[in-house]
């Protein structure tokens, strides 16, 4: 059952949920088309899109439940950024590897912070608004309808994964910025970001993959086939991967039982399933073919070789936010896609009930650790 202050906190969330896509509404109302150019430049004359500043006024509220929350807020806002702060700071918790071991670009941005001033208080405003700033604008430049992306950013709880997964959102936002490199085949150009987004998260070296994903033509047969040896392979091929990663950090990470205690990652697996069973009968539909819409069918396929393998592997959440970094244009995608009548009546239905009840149960499991609310107390 939740207490009055999970209440409180779900009604903060919403009502900055609810202005953010009223606003979005109403910009994305006064035009057709998504955002072509909100500043430009007739002659000598500066011309602003009057859109800019409903943009802005948009981008708000979330920004500030995400920027000025306590240090409570979020499971390693103090379980752990709080304690690399305090060791850059003071040098307490040396102890901690990795606390110590934290990646240079963050350590940096720590470092920075604590030249402005010495509250634990700037870094959190700085990346959060860093991550939500770059997520923004991606989903404003590349959502068929960003009203839409911010619903399911919000809905499937990415949002809220970067209370706690603050290095991590950090490196995938920067890298969302590199994905116009993949559609444009300018490897030099995407391989820098992602190297960049490497020094606020090692693992996104593992985005790379999408440069090689993009253009890949998806066959249900495969599909099938990708799911089902997947499972195979996991059991059978457990033991040789714990010997290759030996006792190497993720070595150790793969051994350890602490990292398989979320166990089946049953929601996800619906969740991703049900998305990429409405890309497969898009794609069916489709005359021509659509490499970025591919591409994404591929990340939610990704994701679920992942979630039906979850218990076997470590951490599975941390690789389903990878797979799932562009699920919020996906879906924009899928609902635009589907041809008019019965099936997108559905289709929508199906999605708007799925989410609502991933949302719901997060929320009241206790997900992330948000569900207490309170702003900075110093």
């Amino acid at each position: 059952m939740q207490d009055k202050y999970s209440i409180i906190s779900l009604m903060i969330f919403l009502l900055g949920f609810v202005i953010t896509v009223a606003l979005l509404y109403y910009a994305n109302a006064r035009s057709v088309r998504q955002v072509d150019k909100l500043v430009s430049r007739k002659g000598t004359v500066l011309q602003i899109d009057k859109r800019l500043l409903i943009y802005i006024l948009a981008f708000i509220p979330l920004w500030i439940l995400i920027s000025f929350r306590d240090k409570s807020v979020g499971i390693d806002s103090y379980g752990t950024y709080y304690r690399i702060f305090r060791f850059l700071q003071y040098g307490e918790y040396a102890t901690h590897k990795n606390i110590v071991n934290a990646e240079m670009g963050y350590v940096i941005l720590n470092k920075l912070c604590l030249m402005i001033n010495s509250s634990y208080r700037t870094i959190l405003i700085i990346t959060a608004t860093i991550t939500w700033f770059l997520y923004y604008k991606f989903i404003i430049e590349n959502s068929n309808n960003s009203v839409v992306s911010i619903a399911v950013l919000f809905a499937s709880f990415s949002y809220f994964h970067a209370f706690n997964g603050i290095r991590q959102f950090m490196a995938m936002a920067i890298a969302l910025q590199g994905m116009k490199y993949i559609y444009e085949r300018k490897f030099l150009r995407f391989l820098v970001i992602v190297v960049f987004a490497m020094t606020f998260h090692k693992s996104a070296i593992l985005l790379l993959a999408l440069y090689f994903l993009y253009g890949v033509r998806v066959r249900i047969w495969w599909v099938i086939t990708s799911i089902l040896g997947s499972v195979v392979v996991m059991r059978m091929g457990r033991g040789i991967l714990a010997k290759v990663l030996g006792n190497s950090n993720y070595g150790k990470i793969f051994q350890s039982r602490a990292a398989y205690s979320s166990g089946f990652a049953w929601t996800d697996f619906f969740c991703n399933t049900f998305l990429l069973i409405c890309g497969l009968i898009v794609l069916v539909q489709e005359e021509e073919i659509d490499k970025k819409f591919e591409l994404n069918i591929v990340l939610q396929l990704m994701s679920v070789i992942i979630a039906v393998n979850s218990n076997l592997i470590p951490i599975p959440y941390r690789l389903l936010w990878y797979t799932n970094i562009n699920t919020m244009i996906y879906v924009p995608q899928l609902t635009e896609k589907i041809k008019l009548g019965t099936n997108r009546l559905i289709m929508k239905i199906g999605i708007a009930g799925m989410y609502l009840l991933y949302f719901s149960y997060y929320w009241i499991t206790g997900v992330d650790d948000v569900q207490r609310y309170i702003f900075w107390r110093s």
